[in-house]
């Protein structure tokens, strides 16, 4: 089963898309690897590396005693690190073998959201763990991703328009808008033990550096939608008005990490 993913991963845009999303999630993501004991000499599986942030951060919480394996559908980020324990992968989770009972942590981020057999690839992970291995898991939940301004407000009902058509161009790939508050019951479903969850969000306005996610997000999108007849494209520039207006504020959609171990017998 082919993987699918509705951005670009190796251009301009797609760079740019990546370095908002580590300066949006990375505070938040290295909190709860750091919560989880991440240190020398650990064995470190990070799928969907994306720019290497995390992986970056993982090789020095590891040292030279460590191991990180960083794998991407498209690796040209990540072969950028060059650091001696991190290996740049080229790698389909729901197609490509890793090595089982291997990992003392595996951790993916806005990952298992994108791919229509999300709950086959949580499975993979579970089974690269070590016996008492952490799995750390986040994908978004976009119940929270709504305007700041009231329901009535014309603005406010425009944003809402786009971002349903944006979930509705997603979800023609396959990706689930709704995968973050299913994470919990699918670690429990897989037999992970000392499983715990957090939800974060984020109230962006317009201009601000947050803004530039769903901007670079919907122009990536843009030609899909407009085909589709989701958003006409004087919608579409309205609503790209809205994220660029610093009167406009609005919830991020909501990034849930869920995180649990492989039982030791």
């Amino acid at each position: 089963m082919p993987t699918s993913y509705a951005y670009d991963t190796g251009g301009e845009q797609a760079r740019q898309r990546l370095g908002s999303l580590e300066s949006w999630l990375d505070p938040g993501t290295t909190r709860h690897l750091d919560s989880l004991g991440v240190g020398p000499g650990w064995r470190c599986l990070e799928v969907g590396g994306g720019g290497g942030s995390v992986a970056a951060w993982l090789s020095e919480r590891v040292g030279p005693d460590g191991y990180v394996l960083a794998t991407d559908i498209d690796p040209h980020f990540l072969a950028t690190l060059k650091l001696p324990n991190v290996e740049a992968r080229k790698h389909d989770i729901l197609n490509d073998e890793l090595p089982e009972g291997t990992f003392d942590l595996v951790h993916a981020r806005a990952v298992l959201e994108h791919l229509p057999a999300r709950q086959e690839a949580l499975r993979r992970l579970v089974t690269t763990l070590t016996p008492g291995g952490w799995l750390l898991v986040e994908d978004a939940d976009f119940v929270s991703f709504v305007p700041g301004s009231g329901d009535d407000d014309a603005d406010g009902a425009l944003f809402r328009k786009c971002c349903a058509a944006i979930q509705a161009a997603r979800g023609a790939r396959g990706a689930a808008a709704d995968y973050g508050r299913q994470l919990y019951g699918a670690f429990l479903a897989q037999g992970l033990v000392d499983v715990g969850a957090e939800g974060r969000v984020a109230v962006a306005q317009g201009g601000s550096a947050l803004a530039r996610i769903p901007h670079l997000t919907a122009e990536q999108l843009q030609q899909a939608m407009l085909s589709a007849e989701l958003v006409s494209d004087q919608e579409l520039q309205r609503y790209f008005a809205l994220l660029n207006d610093p009167g406009f504020t609005w919830l991020m959609p909501i990034m849930i990490a869920v995180w649990g171990r492989r039982p030791r017998a």
